[in-house]
């Protein structure tokens, strides 16, 4: 779980947050704000395929790449990435 954070990467880090593989667990994403990636608005990557068990909600984040198949609501993006496209499903907020 990760929750409650102000992750700033000063536009030095890239993919702040990031899984590469599958977790076997319900990974959880709360509470965080996630902000000035190196890279346009790819602050978060999560494993692209089967990623159902996670949660990620109520979060603030520059972007997000990955896959779709998991549960988020309640996120505000300040960005998208080029793959956070309206026809994929996304949009600046999940309300």
């Amino acid at each position: 779980m990760i929750y409650n954070n102000i992750i700033d990467g000063k536009n030095i880090g890239s993919q702040l947050l990031r899984n590469s593989s599958p977790v076997n667990w319900p990974l959880i994403v709360c509470n965080n704000t996630v902000l000035n990636d190196a890279s346009p608005h790819s602050s978060m990557n999560y494993y692209i395929g089967d990623c159902s068990n996670y949660m990620i909600f109520n979060n603030i984040v520059d972007g997000m790449s990955g896959t779709i198949t998991y549960k988020r609501s309640n996120n505000l993006y300040i960005g998208l990435n080029w793959s956070q496209d309206p026809a994929n499903g996304w949009f600046l907020s999940d309300f």
